[in-house]
């Protein structure tokens, strides 16, 4: 096992132990932040794409609906992202 794949199965049941322990308006945030912290220490570039593509696909849902053009521009734009974090 790589140090990597212990890494993750170490966030794994921290996931889901949290997920058990924490009252039920904090699960999801208590999940969130291992995932967050996760990603930070596996690959901490990454961290800069995650708010960007979140909230461009926030708009996309909301926006894209009305104006097609936006949302072909986000799906280029996080088709792009998957590819530049596979060269990272």
């Amino acid at each position: 096992m790589t140090e990597f794949q212990q890494l993750h199965f170490l966030f794994l049941v921290a996931s889901i132990v949290l997920s058990w322990a924490l009252p039920r308006a904090w699960q999801l945030a208590g999940v969130s932040a291992c995932c967050v912290l996760l990603i930070g220490i596996h690959a901490p570039a990454a961290l800069g794409f995650l708010p960007l593509s979140s909230t461009l696909t926030y708009l996309a849902i909301k926006v894209g609906a009305s104006k097609p053009a936006f949302l072909m521009v986000s799906v280029a734009y996080v088709g792009s992202q998957v590819l530049i974090a596979r060269e990272i």
